[in-house]
């Protein structure tokens, strides 16, 4: 058996996020990267970590409505733990908010 870190990276989505007025309005692009961290992984005896899930649900917030990165990212932790992780990190940027700045994001871990 092993332990394993699965990643994925910048799965981009296009959300309502924010507090300020203009986030109510309009959809933005919101890039979520997500570390998981997996133990006694045996694909010989079928057990795997089915990354697939997450990324269905991550996509799921296309769309959607949430008024904080907080709020975003303990959700999103909060269903891969339940899917069996041992611990994950789930890191949540906003690519567009500021003209001078690559991205505005934060890292909800545990």
């Amino acid at each position: 058996m092993a332990n394993y870190t699965i990643k994925i990276e910048d799965l981009c989505i296009e959300m309502y996020l924010g507090l300020h007025d203009f986030e109510k309005k309009k959809t933005q692009r919101v890039l979520l990267s997500i570390e998981l961290d997996v133990a006694d992984v045996d694909v010989s005896q079928g057990r795997f970590f089915d990354y697939d899930q997450v990324v269905e649900y991550v996509r799921g917030f296309n769309q959607q409505r949430i008024e904080t990165q907080e709020e975003l990212t303990a959700i999103i932790h909060a269903y891969v733990m339940a899917r069996g992780c041992v611990e994950a990190r789930v890191y949540s940027r906003k690519p567009d908010i500021y003209d001078d700045c690559a991205s505005v994001g934060l890292i909800y871990r545990g």
